[in-house]
């Protein structure tokens, strides 16, 4: 019988507890609230934001016909570099110009009437040609500055082919490959 009774008792006191208590205020009372919040050493600590990586688009044509035209234009697309950052183009030196000179070649090129010597000058698009340019170092060929919107390169960014064929080459088509290295500077 005792359970019984405190098993009511139990439940009306969940039955009133489900509904709000007012509360009366007169003009001379007072009320508060107090409000707390626990911060952890994560919520103060700011997240590591690594510094952001540099995005850019070289755009090098992949093939020329020097039949065609002989000279090409590297450009590119900035996308979130600033003044204090560069993007360099270079020929590898060692890769494109085995002793020191640019060779297209037909076949396996091992005679010299299947090989041309091909010179590559470097200079800006309409302005003169610089030089040269030879191996075995690497060459800078164009060079973009972060702090313009410009798709040209600040510095060089074009490529004059000119072959150097005689009456001792045999006819057909002679091809050769340059290697590029792209290189990204913060100054």
């Amino acid at each position: 019988m005792k359970k019984r009774i405190t098993a009511i008792i139990l439940a009306m006191l969940m039955g009133v507890s489900m509904f709000p208590l007012p509360i009366i205020a007169y003009a001379s009372d007072t009320a508060q609230l107090d409000v707390s919040l626990t911060l952890t050493e994560s919520d103060v600590t700011p997240p590591h934001v690594p510094p952001s990586s540099p995005s850019y688009i070289v755009y090098i044509p992949a093939s020329i016909s020097l039949n065609e035209k002989t000279d090409i234009e590297i450009t590119w697309e900035n996308n979130n570099l600033v003044s204090n950052e560069w993007v360099n183009v270079y020929i590898d030196g060692t890769r494109t110009f085995p002793d020191g000179l640019f060779y297209l070649q037909q076949g396996d090129g091992s005679t010299p009437g299947q090989r041309i010597t091909c010179a590559i000058w470097r200079g800006a698009v309409g302005w003169p040609l610089v030089d040269e340019a030879r191996g075995p170092d690497d060459v800078v060929v164009a060079q973009f500055d972060g702090a313009t919107s410009s798709t040209r390169a600040a510095t060089l960014g074009r490529l004059v082919f000119q072959p150097y064929y005689s009456y001792e080459n045999v006819a057909g088509t002679y091809t050769g490959t340059i290697h590029f290295k792209i290189e990204f500077v913060r100054y």
